[in-house]
């Protein structure tokens, strides 16, 4: 049976695939590609696509951090309006 996954973790998750998804045709083959799983992990053996998965992952994590601040945000100002108030968006 599958877990269903945190709204946190579904942010992360499309923030990389849609990272993923922009990157150059060799860069994209590199994160999908050039790793070999060892005891669980992905393992870039060259120290070039080290650095690469390393800046793709700073990047989606910078994203998918603004994406769940902007979430709770809202989530925060929704929790305050009287029910049956609409949220205009500015």
């Amino acid at each position: 049976m599958k877990k269903k996954l945190s709204s946190e973790a579904l942010i992360y998750e499309k923030a990389w695939n849609d990272y993923v998804t922009s990157l150059s045709p060799f860069k994209k083959n590199v994160v999908i590609n050039n790793f070999e799983v060892i005891d669980g992990e992905h393992v870039y053996k060259c120290d070039a696509d080290k650095r690469l998965i390393d800046e793709v992952a700073r990047e989606v994590a910078e994203i998918a951090e603004e994406q769940i601040e902007a979430l709770l945000k809202f989530r925060s100002s929704v929790s305050d309006l009287p029910t049956g108030q609409y949220i205009t968006m500015k």
